[in-house]
């Protein structure tokens, strides 16, 4: 018998079955003095001792003659040892689909659990070999985990009958509570990158065992065995030749990129982006219709600083996990990106108040020119000069506001501009409409001829009504109607919110309609 037991033992060795370890055929040859020939050949025969036939090489080629078929007892896929390719045996009717898991580096179908989530996607049944339950999501076998799962997630996330997944843990106690929980949260991570509502316990019936001799092996493929019947096959290696295509050109996200905990810090990163970056917009939109308006945002230079400091700032506490891991060089590209997001609606930002300040800065100036033309339609060259300079000094204090030193905005530039355009206004004042305008209602009123003097009394009633909303000054407009000697006129300025208006009435806004009744009377003795 032990002479039997040693041939058999060498050949197991040579076999590509992953559950059965060196250590295992050692407890075996000790123990096979006390064991019989059917009890030592029979779980054997149903491991599969037979030569297996490959269905993906070790080039991750699938090969198209293999042809596997199976009687309907179901399929089991076995995920671990270092068999680098597929291969398939059927015994006892149940087709067995061997491949080893994922590898912590390595990009190819087998390093990146390919292969794995491949061969899991067609069973029924998966037996998969946990060698470190202590910190699965940074071990090779979470990465199978998590592949399998990122496959099933995205050939058929939909799939009515939950398929059996054995998860062997080597070893006589295991805490299955806590690596419970740790399957989870690897399979909530893919749920996310998959962008699905799915919980674990809606795709997989999840049970784990601690193996430490032949007798556990054996009740647990003897479990998968009989959980693989809800699963029935026709052909083998067509069905996994099509899952494999399809899971080999699945996102690198969904199957085997990284870790399942680089993968949940890259969640993390994505989730606080597009949470810190709402917040940012919230504060952004009313800025930008304010200044769509024509208005300028209040200490805005001040503002946005704090907003970019504050923005980032949440982003790095709330992605902290992330540093010092392999996720942390997406944590800065993240990063990167939302500065540069929250940067580019801010520049915007000011570029439109500068051209607003301007707009605004420029009609004034010209009605203050427009003002101080005298009766004898001439102009006074000191009058304008000073008027020029309290044009740029204001202007130069409203963009002093404006200025984000952070990120190079500020208002020197801006301030030669205006000096430059000021000077072309003024350059070309006399030419300009409105100093025609006036021209000529001067000469109207001096070519008017006096009527005759003779005793009258003549009345007349007048209204004057002004409007002022909310603004700069960069809109103003004028009606008026007469009905005999009567008359009406309305006027509109929306300088509500100009310093030097607000100074006009004692440091508080003007009233948004103001109404003057007028009695006119016209007397000649």
């Amino acid at each position: 018998l032990g002479s039997k037991w040693h041939g058999l033992s060498q050949l197991c060795r040579l076999t590509s079955d992953p559950i059965i370890t060196r250590h295992q055929h050692q407890q075996a040859e000790q123990a096979n003095e006390k064991q019989t020939v059917m009890r030592i050949i029979l779980p054997l025969t149903f491991l599969g001792i037979a030569s297996a036939t490959t269905l993906v090489d070790t080039a991750g080629k699938v090969v198209r003659s293999a042809e596997v078929v199976s009687a309907g007892n179901g399929v089991v896929a076995k995920i671990g040892g270092s068999t680098g390719e597929i291969s398939c045996e059927v015994k006892q009717n149940c087709a067995i689909i061997s491949t080893c898991g994922a590898s912590i580096t390595g990009k190819g179908p087998y390093q990146r659990g390919a292969a794995a989530s491949a061969a899991a996607s067609v069973a029924g049944a998966i037996i998969c070999e946990v060698k470190d339950a202590t910190s699965l999501a940074e071990s090779a076998s979470g990465k199978s985990l998590s592949s399998i799962f990122g496959g099933k997630l995205f050939l058929d996330a939909a799939a009515a009958d939950k398929t059996l997944l054995l998860i062997t843990v080597e070893g006589d106690d295991v805490d299955e509570k806590a690596l419970m929980k740790d399957v989870e949260g690897i399979f909530e991570a893919s749920a996310a990158a998959a962008g699905v509502q799915t919980r674990l316990k809606d795709l997989y019936s999840v049970e784990i065992y601690a193996v430490s001799d032949y007798a556990d092996t054996a009740k647990v493929q003897a479990r998968a065995a009989e959980g693989a019947l809800s699963s029935p096959v026709e052909n083998v290696g067509m069905a996994l030749s099509k899952a494999y295509g399809k899971i080999f050109a699945a996102p690198t996200a969904l199957v085997g990129a990284e870790l399942p905990s680089v993968t949940t810090a890259m969640l993390l990163c994505d989730d606080s982006y597009a949470s810190i970056y709402r917040s940012a917009r919230a504060k952004l939109m009313p800025w930008k219709g304010r200044v769509e308006r024509g208005l300028l945002v209040d200490k805005f230079g001040t503002q946005a600083s704090s907003l970019l400091e504050k923005t980032m700032s949440s982003y790095d506490v709330d992605t902290v996990s992330a540093a010092g891991t392999p996720a942390a060089e997406y944590r800065l590209n993240v990063r990167a990106k939302l500065e540069a997001r929250v940067e580019d609606a801010i520049r915007t930002l000011f570029e439109s108040q500068i051209i607003n300040l301007e707009k605004s800065t420029l009609k004034k100036f010209n009605a203050s020119l427009l003002k101080q033309k005298n009766n004898k339609n001439e102009i006074d060259f000191d009058d304008n000069a000073a008027a020029k300079r309290s044009a740029a000094f204001a202007f130069d204090t409203a963009a002093q506001d404006l200025e984000v030193p952070s990120l190079s905005l500020r208002r020197a530039q801006f301030s030669q501009i205006i000096a430059s355009k000021l000077d072309d206004a003024l350059t070309n004042f006399a030419e300009s409409n409105s100093a025609k305008m006036k021209d000529m209602m001067q000469i109207q009123k001096n070519s008017k001829k006096s009527k005759p003097s003779q005793r009258s009394l003549d009345y007349s009633l007048g209204l004057v009504a002004m409007i002022r909303p909310d603004g700069f000054g960069n809109l103003q407009g004028f009606a008026g109607y007469d009905i005999g000697p009567h008359k009406m006129i309305v006027g509109f300025h929306n300088d509500a919110d100009a310093p030097e208006t607000i100074n006009q009435f004692g440091g508080i806004r003007p009233p948004l309609l103001r109404v003057q009744p007028k009695l006119n009377l016209d007397i000649e003795l």
